[in-house]
């Protein structure tokens, strides 16, 4: 008897210490998140004789070339032993338009493409890809398809971020040891970009994803262009939800445990 109030005060503690501790997850994450958002807006700063990109997203017509002109020339080249082409984990959708119905043109799922529009560089090639332009709708991409093995679209399209970020996903997870040289400190890349891209490997996998896929968006808001809503951290993920839940799940079976009869 003696020995299963002990155990029942182990279980009434370890449950308290679960919820406890997933609480403090969620609080630093929302603050994270919410500190994130606020220095985001804060630090940006428009620069009025810049292309007025906010007003080419209203009319529908985004000159690329102007946006072309915000990245430098150089050609950062990485190794040649890494792999352009891959099958793509999901099915990739393009759009006319923000909420269109049904696809304008489709990569289905397994269908061969290449990530990168130039293989030997990690160089900025704007529209192309995982380097899409962010739109005024969160979430929401401007991209060329990537090419597969019947050619290249050379149309611009809506595409969601998530489906992007898969590709991105993807091809990292297939050149994890050539990343993992490429993050290396001896690197001394002379595009600001690629530099990012090289920091961002120092941390997370889904921070490198996120590198990835927002280089184009960094650079409107480094030049005082656009301020991309996708850069915005989301205060409440679905991981928050999950944690949130698990989190519930705990308390309610602390509370339970210090109800119940000795």
């Amino acid at each position: 008897m003696f020995k299963g109030a002990i155990n029942k005060i182990n279980f009434k503690m370890l449950f308290l210490l679960i919820t406890i501790i997933l609480i403090l997850i969620l609080a630093v994450k929302t603050v994270t998140a919410l500190t994130h958002n606020h220095k985001l807006t804060k630090d940006y700063s428009l620069d009025p004789e810049a292309y007025n990109y906010k007003d080419a997203l209203i009319d529908g017509k985004i000159d690329i070339k102007e946006v072309e002109k915000l990245f430098p020339s150089i050609e950062a080249a990485i190794a040649h032993d890494h792999t352009n082409i891959v099958n793509v984990p999901i099915t990739i959708s393009y759009y006319h338009a923000i909420g269109d119905s049904s696809p304008a043109y489709v990569i289905d799922k397994g269908e061969r493409i290449h990530v990168r529009k130039d293989s030997n560089s990690l160089s900025v090639k704007v529209g192309y890809g995982l380097d899409s332009m962010p739109t005024d709708v969160e979430g929401w991409r401007i991209a060329y398809p990537f090419s597969t093995d019947t050619g290249l679209y050379n149309e611009l399209f809506y595409v969601r971020i998530d489906e992007l970020s898969e590709v991105a996903r993807s091809w990292v997870d297939t050149n994890d040891s050539l990343l993992k040289k490429a993050a290396h400190p001896s690197i001394n890349a002379d595009d600001p970009l690629v530099k990012r891209v090289y920091q961002a490997m120092q941390l997370t996998k889904n921070n490198i994803i996120r590198g990835f896929t927002l280089l184009v968006d960094h650079k409107l808001y480094d030049s005082g262009v656009y301020l991309s809503p996708d850069l915005f951290f989301p205060v409440f993920p679905i991981s928050s939800i999950i944690i949130s839940a698990m989190a519930i799940l705990a308390a309610g079976t602390w509370v339970f445990l210090c109800k119940a009869k000795k």
